[in-house]
Parts: C-alpha cells; sequence; structure tokens
C-alpha cells in the first residue's frame, strides 16, 4: 500500500486515487504530510464508460468508484458529471455543491422531480457566485432545468437495469 499522491482540486487537495480530500488551508506542508492510500482497483474503465477525461477528475473519483463497483449512481452523480463535462468545473471546499449532490442523491429520481425549481435555483445561485455571465442569459434557467431532468432520466435508466440483490438496496 502506498502513501496518497494529493493533486490540488481548488481549495482542495484530492488524492485522485482514493477520493481522499482535505482542505488546502488545514495542510501547510504537503510534502510532510503522508496518508496511507487505500489504491481502489483501476478506474479508467469506468471513467471511459461514462465519458470522462482521463486522469479522472478528482472530484469525480468516488462517484467512478461506485460506479465501478456496480453501486447505481443517483440523479445528484448524474448532474455533477454533466457540470463537469459542460463546463469542466467541480465542487470546491466552500461550495456546499458535495451536500446537494448528496440531498439529490437521497431524494432520488422522483424527489427531484419535485424538488426540480429548488435543485434549478440552486444551480443558478452557484453560477452566479462563480461569475459564470450564462446564467444570466435569456433561457439559462430553461437549459439548467433540461440538464437537471437529463440526470433523473439517466439515473432512471441505469438504475432500472441492475439487478437487486435479495434483501437488500444494494444493487451490483
Amino acid at each position: 500500500m502506498s502513501n496518497c499522491l494529493f493533486v490540488i482540486d481548488g481549495d482542495s487537495y484530492v488524492c485522485p486515487q482514493c477520493g481522499m480530500c482535505y482542505d488546502r488551508s488545514a495542510i501547510h506542508n504537503l510534502d510532510s504530510f503522508h496518508r496511507k492510500c487505500t489504491n481502489p482497483p483501476d478506474l479508467r474503465p469506468a471513467a471511459s464508460a461514462l465519458g470522462l477525461p482521463n486522469p479522472i477528475p478528482p472530484s469525480l473519483t468516488q462517484t467512478v468508484s461506485r460506479y465501478s463497483a456496480g453501486q447505481p449512481l443517483g440523479p445528484g452523480d448524474w448532474l455533477h458529471i454533466a457540470i463537469l463535462k459542460w463546463v469542466g468545473k467541480g465542487p470546491t471546499w466552500k461550495c456546499g455543491c458535495k451536500d446537494r449532490i448528496n440531498q439529490m442523491n437521497a431524494w432520488g429520481p422522483d424527489g427531484c422531480r419535485e424538488h426540480l425549481d429548488e435543485i434549478v435555483g440552486w444551480m443558478l445561485e452557484e453560477a452566479e457566485k462563480r461569475g459564470w455571465r450564462s446564467a444570466k442569459l435569456p433561457g439559462a434557467r430553461w437549459a439548467v432545468k433540461r440538464m437537471v431532468m437529463s440526470a433523473i432520466k439517466e439515473s432512471e435508466k441505469l438504475e432500472g437495469s441492475r439487478p437487486k440483490v435479495q434483501g437488500s438496496n444494494f444493487r451490483p
């Protein structure tokens, strides 16, 4: 087992191997910081199947790892993937996006449909905070709503294609 090899992802240090993330302000000397990496299996095939670049963006390592293990991805995961492909930026430790991704996954497709306007509001608010002018263009709300609906549909499509393990919610 080797040590984590951290890369900078916004305001965080992230190990692309295991997904461990630390706030950059909490670690003053990365050269002296060592942590044993859990080294998951090669995630490149799963990342390729999701249409992600190699190397895997650090903010998606845990999502790709779950996908590689056969676990279904929720609407929040699919939206995260779509945003990363579209704008090339992921969550930072300050933005709260990871909490919103987890909230969408907890709601599932039906809950996300019920909270669609709230999710669209989150996205437009975050885009404005990051200075993305496209959030103010006519049709931005419609485009974001379409992106969220696509993520919901993607999670439903793949969720139904994985057989359930008897007595468990886990889908191999």
